[in-house]
């Protein structure tokens, strides 16, 4: 197949294939130094949320040990807080008890049952 070829067209391959391989030589030095530019800024990502999940870690932590300590003083309201629930349950029934009385006054005077006498 050779023979049937002229010199100059063979020539012509030739560059036609060093070219090519000038272009892939070049296409393969461009794709390692996009890969190492994407390596360098991979690791600057990684580094950088890694630094962001230590800090998200540590405010969690933080909130944890504000919770702990809201439960706890929740638990020590609601033992402060119980005494005067009770309290006021007495309050409420003593009111209750005092404003029927008045009331029951009052109507049995409007009825005349009971006289209020000053002196």
């Amino acid at each position: 197949m050779i023979g049937d070829l002229d010199g100059a067209v063979v020539l012509e391959m030739i560059s036609n294939i060093q070219d090519d391989v000038t272009e892939i030589k070049k296409d393969v030095k461009d794709g390692k130094e996009r890969s190492q530019e994407f390596e360098r800024l991979y690791i600057k990502a990684y580094a950088q949320v890694e630094q962001s999940a230590q800090s998200a870690h540590k405010r969690l932590d933080d909130h944890e040990v504000r919770l702990k300590g809201l439960e706890d003083s929740i638990k020590k309201f609601v033992e402060v807080i119980q005494p005067l629930v009770t309290t006021n349950n007495i309050l409420k029934w003593v009111g209750g008890i005092l404003g029927g009385s008045i009331f029951i006054l009052i109507w049995m005077i409007i009825l005349g049952q009971v006289q209020l006498v000053f002196r």
